[in-house]
C-alpha cells in the first residue's frame, strides 16, 4: 500500500465505492453521494488546499499495480497548536486486509515526522463500530463523545474522537 497524489484515473473508482456502499457518503460526513464533477472539482482544489496549509488528501494505492484503494486526509489543521485531524475511506472490495490500519499508521507518522504535528485526531460516528477498532488498533485513544459535533443532513450528531499524540508508544 502507498499513499500518493491523485490522478483523473482515481475518480471512477472514487465513485464505485459510494455507489458499492450507499451509507459509506453517510459514514465519511458527506452531505450526498459525490458526482463525477464534485470529485474533478474537488481534485484542482487539492492543491490550493496543500498550499495554504487547510487540508492534504492522498490516494490509497495498491503498490503492485497502483489501483485506487482508497482516500486518506489530514484537514483542520491548527498550525499554531501543531495539531489536524484525520479521515478516510477505503474501497468496499479492498477491506479487512490492513489498508485502513497501515494508511493511517503511515499518515500520523508522517505528520509526526514530516509536518512537525504534535497531535492528530479522528472523530467518527458514535455507531461506526469499525473505524471505532480500527482506530483503537492502530494506536488512537479513545478521548470521549463530542456531543452535537458534526451538523449532516439536518441533524446535529455525536462522535467519538480519538487521539494520536507524538511520543504516545504507538506512534515511538
Amino acid at each position: 500500500m502507498v499513499l500518493r497524489d491523485f490522478a483523473p484515473r482515481d475518480v471512477d473508482p472514487f465513485l464505485r465505492a459510494f455507489a458499492d456502499e450507499s451509507a459509506l457518503d453517510r459514514l465519511i460526513g458527506y452531505e450526498e453521494e459525490p458526482t463525477k464533477a464534485w470529485a474533478r472539482k474537488r481534485m484542482r482544489e487539492e492543491a490550493n488546499e496543500r498550499i495554504d496549509g487547510r487540508s492534504v488528501r492522498f490516494a490509497i494505492a495498491a503498490p503492485d499495480n497502483d489501483a485506487f484503494l482508497g482516500q486518506i486526509a489530514l484537514h483542520s489543521f491548527s498550525w499554531m497548536h501543531r495539531r489536524a485531524d484525520c479521515g478516510f475511506m477505503v474501497v468496499p472490495g479492498s477491506r479487512r486486509g490492513g489498508v485502513a490500519l497501515e494508511a493511517l499508521r503511515l499518515i500520523v507518522r508522517w505528520a509526526f515526522a514530516t509536518l512537525g504535528l504534535h497531535r492528530v485526531g479522528l472523530a467518527t460516528l458514535i455507531d461506526n463500530e469499525p473505524t471505532i477498532r480500527l482506530a483503537e488498533r492502530a494506536g488512537f485513544q479513545r478521548e470521549g463523545v463530542l456531543r452535537a459535533y458534526t451538523y449532516e443532513r439536518g441533524a446535529r450528531i455525536d462522535n467519538l474522537y480519538y487521539g494520536a499524540v507524538e511520543g504516545d508508544p504507538a506512534w515511538a
